[in-house]
């Protein structure tokens, strides 16, 4: 429900003290008003103040997620059961004279304040943009989409490779009718899976994103359809308080896949130069089906000693979605047809599906990492079931499973027991 206000409305829904009080008889005429009608609308994409021409906007938004995790089958006690404030975030974006956006989004889940999102866009024209501050870098599919957007409660392995958020200038925009975009920018360098607010070294990543939806606009069983190609290039240089490498963790947090660190640089394995990735990503929104696919390449030289190496760790997943109650899937906010509520609508109801692999360079062990407490590769299957009372509201519940292959099966170590986690979500976001 949208609802509008003037000041001109707000004026005759509260009579003035002078009129309360003058003498009765015929009113003076009303001199004409000059000023502006500032739109004021509040719906469940938040709350907006907008001038008349439009070339000036507020708009003030927010969501909220508590999330569930619970082991099953966990005799050793390798998780804990918990519930968390996954995210609490106020979200100000706006526009100054027509062309430049601008966006503030710190996030308080998790016991701690974090700015997510800082940054100005200045728009040039449908082709052409710039955008400077700290947000997300344009590389993974599943990333990429809002938080509040997804189908399974946490993201897969393949964004477990993906630089998140970092501090950048990029140009961006988009041509034949939204059917081609484009990103291009420079950027601190984050490392997989991490958020970055500064930089230690002069090195710099520039990140590349290609993304076509050919069938866009039309009505084609294929305008739901999108493929493209990211990548990333850049130079790390670590130490050992520093190592400027990753470490690749379970949804319910247990680290599997990590480099040899020690007490000092010859114990430690630190970056050493050239940090590649790549990513070919594609998606198809078929009336109520979602589906998503990406694979993922991060490419790193690695150093320990005198010893070098350039190592790779791939990714891949492929996510499945359907609802029930035949609501259009789109890269978007789902939207029941009937909320609860509303005349007898009990909302929009999904089913969803994941399958990820993650594979360690096998050429890290034993140099680089230990076969013994490091995993040569990890697989999950996440089923879930997704219910929207509302477009502002959701509940999730997930069961996930993940299994570890040895790194070397002949060393005799034992082989690193499943997860087994089910997850939970209560959404409120607007």
């Amino acid at each position: 429900m949208r609802l509008c206000f003037t000041p001109l409305a707000l004026a005759l829904l509260v009579p003035s003290a002078a009129a309360q009080t003058a003498p009765s008889g015929p009113a003076p005429a009303p001199a004409p008003s000059t000023a502006p009608a500032v739109q004021i609308t509040a719906d469940e994409d938040g709350f907006q103040l907008r001038s008349p021409d439009d070339a000036f906007a507020f708009r003030l938004r927010g969501d909220a997620q508590t999330d569930g995790r619970f082991f099953v089958d966990d005799p050793d006690g390798l998780g804990t059961d918990q519930l968390l404030l996954r995210r609490a975030r106020i979200n100000v974006q706006g526009t100054l004279a027509g062309r430049y956006d601008f966006r503030i989004m710190p996030n308080f889940g998790q016991g701690r304040f974090e700015i997510q999102d800082v940054y100005l866009d200045a728009r040039f024209a449908p082709a052409f943009a710039l955008r400077a501050g700290k947000f997300k870098v344009p590389f993974g599919l599943e990333w990429l989409r809002s938080a509040n957007d997804l189908t399974l409660v946490e993201l897969g392995f393949a964004s477990a490779l993906v630089p998140r958020r970092d501090v950048g200038l990029m140009a961006h925009g988009e041509v034949a009718g939204g059917r081609l975009s484009y990103q291009l920018g420079v950027f601190n360098g984050a490392v997989d899976g991490q958020n970055a607010d500064g930089d230690a070294g002069d090195g710099k990543d520039v990140a590349a994103r290609l993304f076509a939806q050919p069938f866009r606009g039309s009505r084609s069983p294929l305008r739901g359809l999108g493929f493209g190609f990211a990548v990333t290039l850049g130079e790390d240089d670590g130490e050992a308080a520093a190592p400027a490498l990753p470490s690749y963790r379970t949804t319910g947090g247990r680290t599997f896949d990590r480099f040899i660190t020690g007490a000092a640089d010859s114990t430690t394995v630190l970056a050493d130069g050239r940090r590649f990735r790549y990513a070919p990503q594609a998606h198809l929104f078929a009336g109520p089906a979602t589906l998503l696919s990406e694979f993922v390449v991060s490419q790193q030289a690695v150093r320990l000693g005198n010893a070098t190496a350039d190592l790779s760790t791939t990714a891949f997943q492929v996510t499945g979605a359907y609802l029930l109650t035949g609501e259009r899937a789109s890269y978007g906010r789902v939207r029941p047809a009937r909320p609860l509520g509303l005349d007898g609508g009990l909302g929009a109801f999904e089913v969803a599906a994941r399958i990820g692999v993650l594979r360690f360079d096998e050429d890290a062990f034993p140099t680089f990492a230990s076969p013994t407490s490091s995993a040569r590769a990890a697989r999950a299957l996440t089923l879930g079931l997704n219910w929207y009372p509302t477009a502002n509201v959701k509940v999730m519940a997930n069961y996930e499973r993940t299994t570890f292959a040895l790194a070397d099966a002949t060393d005799g170590a034992s082989p690193l027991p499943a997860e087994h986690l089910v997850l939970t979500r209560f959404q409120v976001a607007f």
